[in-house]
């Protein structure tokens, strides 16, 4: 949980190449943006669910995977 917390103090932009499009995540103060809407983002059989919204709570799993660029595929709407 400390590696979690060094990476919210730490992070401010994230860009991951996932499935040939550039998705841009900017997170700050525990709030999450993302260029285009995702709804299911799959990392080492972690899902993330995110229900068509572009700003959202992010959890501490979902941070981890994104900023040791564990996404691997995602769905795009």
């Amino acid at each position: 949980m400390e590696e979690i917390r060094q990476i919210r103090e730490d992070i401010l932009e994230v860009i991951c190449l996932v499935s040939t499009r550039y998705v841009v995540v900017f997170y700050c103060d525990g709030i999450l943006r993302i260029t285009k809407t995702i709804r299911y983002v799959v990392g080492f059989g972690m899902v993330a669910v995110f229900i068509s919204a572009r700003l959202l709570q992010i959890r501490d799993g979902i941070l981890f995977l994104i900023r040791n660029f564990t996404v691997t595929y995602a769905v795009v709407f």
